[in-house]
């Protein structure tokens, strides 16, 4: 349960002494003599040593680095139903879709991938898709009930791998890019950045660099809200 697990993250890391600004959205990066030194926010500058990047979709939100951050949003549907008979025991999944039973008897069905923009909008046609391909997989879901359906979006990179590490602006790094695992990959992802940061790695990060991309120009038609910060 992606929620709970981020209110859940959210709570312990407040227990530990860290600071989560909340309602507070990063204008740009601060840059002197090349260099980053943390945010500009709209409630004023944040100031750090080290900055990383880590707002999902929103990774690219400031024009003014030298560099293009090439992650774009990729739109996911989802559908949540609620079974009328026997639970779904497993996660199953086709060509189409995957079925992830929930506590209680509900089960998700997802999601579709779009490049609809920062539109996180539910459409009609991508539910009706879900709900088809799902009753196509499982049957018994087509006396299921219609519980809710969301949106959310993807950070996607060209070859869908992430960017982890140092960037070619000093003390800016970028944790971005994890298009649909970044929940899963999350743990890893904090253990690696920590370790960089911290000097207490020498573990080598380049097939995740953000050189791989240097002839990346991102497209004009995209255009970024400025992300919430946590930090």
């Amino acid at each position: 349960d992606g929620a709970r697990l981020t209110q859940a993250l959210a709570r312990s890391a407040e227990q530990r002494g860290v600071r989560i600004l909340r309602e507070v959205s990063a204008r740009r990066f601060l840059l002197r003599g090349g260099a980053c030194f943390g945010i500009e926010t709209d409630r004023g500058p944040i100031e750090a040593g080290q900055t990383v990047d880590a707002a999902g979709a929103w990774a690219g939100f400031d024009s003014g680095l030298p560099f293009a951050v090439p992650v774009v949003p990729i739109r996911g549907q989802m559908v949540e139903l609620q079974t009328a008979g026997r639970e779904l025991p497993v996660v199953v999944q086709s060509d189409s879709v995957y079925l992830v039973p929930r506590p209680g008897g509900s089960v998700l069905a997802g999601a579709t991938l779009e490049r609809a923009g920062y539109h996180k909008e539910v459409t009609a046609r991508g539910i009706t898709e879900l709900i088809g391909a799902a009753v196509a997989l499982v049957p018994d879901l087509s006396e299921a009930t219609f519980v809710r359906a969301w949106a959310g979006l993807r950070p996607g990179t060209p070859d869908e791998w992430p960017i982890l590490g140092p960037t070619p602006v000093p003390g800016l790094f970028l944790a971005a890019g994890h298009y649909r695992n970044g929940i899963l990959l999350a743990p890893i992802t904090a253990r690696l950045l920590a370790d960089r940061l911290t000097g207490a790695s020498t573990r080598d990060l380049t097939p995740f660099s953000i050189a791989r991309f240097a002839n990346f120009s991102p497209s004009p038609s995209l255009s970024a809200a400025p992300p919430q910060v946590f930090g």
